[in-house]
C-alpha cells in the first residue's frame, strides 16, 4: 500500500524562499535570538500551518546505541553520494537523532554475499539499500530478512520503499519531445535489467506507441554499457540506424558523457540537430557542453524519509512494511528547452 511523502522543511522552505535553516530556527522558536525579521517569522508560521507541517520526532531510542548499515554498490561514485550524505544530514538536524552509519559496499547483483549482515546477530539495527539490481531483489525476495530493510527507488515485498514512478518518466520525456514537434525519437539505455529502468524504457515506448500517428517511425531503441563508453557506442549505432533521429532519452546519466560526444563526433550539435533529455540530474548535466535537461529525483529527501520510517519501525516493531512514492521533476537546460518548437538546421549531415 502506498503512502504519500509528509511536509517537509524543505518543502516550506521552497515554497517562501528562504533557506531550510531559517525556516527551522523561526519553529523551533529561535527566530528572535537569530534575528530573523519578525514579518519573516509570520510568514514562515502561517505557511506550516497551511501546508500542515509537522515536525518530525525522533523515536524513543532503545538503550543501546543504533547503528544503520548504508548499503552502497561499490561504483557509488557514478552515483548521487552527495546526496546520501545530505539525507542523513536532514535526518540528523530534523530528528535531533545521534544514530550512527555505516557504509557497506557490494559488487553489483551480488547483495547475496553480505547477507550475514542483513540477519540477527548483525551489527546493525536496520539497514538502507542503494542501487540494487534485479539479482538483487530476487534474493531479497526469497530472503527473511531479520533487521527492518528500506529499499531505494526499486519495489521489493517484504521491505519499506522509498520510490519514485519511472514509468511516468518515460512517458514525460515521450510527451516532452512530441510537444516540441520531433518526429523521430530515439532511446539509449543500459543492457543491465532492471524493475526501474525497464519501466522509464517502457513509459517511453508505449507513450510514442500510443501516438504513433504524430511520427514519422516508431523509435529506436539502442543499448550500452552503463557508462561513457557505452554512452558513445550506442548513440554511434543510433545515429547509424536511424541518422533523421532529432532527439534522444537516455535513460541513464551515466552514458551521458560519451552520447554527447558520440553526437558531436558525428558532426551534429545539440540542440540546434539532436535533443537530449536524460534521467538522473547527475553534476555531469550541468557542467556537459551544453548542459543537459534531465529528470532529478528527490535523493536527499527519499534517504531521509527512508531512516526516519527504519526509526519508527524500531520503535514499533508491529508495523508492516510499505511503499512511498515520489514525482520526479525535469530540470531544463540547454540539450531540450521548456517552451518552443524545435526548429532544426537543414545541413543535418
Amino acid at each position: 500500500m502506498g503512502e504519500h511523502a509528509p511536509i517537509r522543511m524543505k518543502d516550506l522552505a521552497k515554497q517562501l524562499g528562504v533557506s531550510a535553516s531559517t525556516v527551522s530556527l523561526v519553529l523551533s522558536g529561535r527566530g528572535d535570538e537569530n534575528r530573523i525579521a519578525r514579518e519573516t517569522q509570520e510568514r514562515v508560521f502561517q505557511a506550516a500551518e497551511a501546508m500542515n507541517y509537522r515536525p518530525r520526532k525522533a523515536p524513543k531510542a532503545p538503550p543501546k546505541s543504533r547503528f544503520f548499515g548504508i548499503f552502497l554498490p561499490a561504483d557509488i561514485v557514478q552515483g548521487p553520494v552527495s546526496q546520501v550524505f545530505n539525507g542523513i544530514a536532514d535526518y540528523r538536524r530534523e530528528t535531533g537523532s545521534e544514530d550512527e552509519f555505516l557504509m557497506v559496499t557490494y559488487d553489483h547483483a551480488g547483495l547475496a554475499r553480505k547477507k550475514h549482515l542483513l540477519s540477527r546477530g548483525s551489527p546493525f539495527s536496520a539497514a538502507i539499500l542503494v542501487g540494487t539490481q534485479e539479482a538483487d531483489v530476487a534474493f531479497l525476495r526469497g530472503f527473511q530478512a531479520e533487521i527492518p530493510i528500506a529499499v531505494l527507488n526499486r519495489d521489493v515485498p517484504g521491505c519499506y520503499c522509498v520510490l519514485i514512478d519511472d514509468y511516468e518518466v518515460g512517458r514525460s520525456a515521450a510527451e516532452h519531445f512530441l510537444r516540441r514537434g520531433h518526429r523521430q525519437l530515439g532511446l539509449i539505455a543500459p543492457r543491465y535489467t532492471s524493475k526501474s529502468l525497464g519501466l522509464r524504457v517502457s513509459g517511453f515506448l508505449d507513450y510514442l506507441q500510443d501516438h504513433r500517428q504524430d511520427l514519422d517511425a516508431l523509435p529506436t531503441l539502442s543499448r550500452g554499457e552503463n557508462s561513457p563508453t557505452g554512452g558513445q557506442t550506442a548513440m554511434e549505432e543510433l545515429l547509424q540506424s536511424c541518422p533523421q533521429v532529432s532527439s534522444v532519452f537516455i535513460a541513464n546519466d551515466s552514458m551521458v558523457t560519451g552520447a554527447v560526444r558520440a553526437i558531436r563526433d558525428a558532426g551534429r550539435h545539440i540542440p540546434e540537430d539532436v535533443e537530449i533529455i536524460s534521467f538522473g540530474n547527475m553534476d555531469v548535466n550541468r557542467w556537459s557542453d551544453p548542459p543537459v535537461t534531465s529528470f532529478a529525483y528527490p535523493v536527499e529527501e527519499m534517504f531521509c524519509d527512508a531512516l526516519d520510517i527504519l526509526a519508527r519501525s524500531l520503535a514499533d516493531p508491529t508495523g508492516k512494511p510499505f511503499s512511498r512514492h515520489y514525482a520526479a521533476e525535469c530540470v531544463y537546460r540547454t540539450s531540450c528547452p521548456r517552451e518552443g518548437r524545435f526548429l532544426p538546421r537543414r545541413d543535418i549531415p
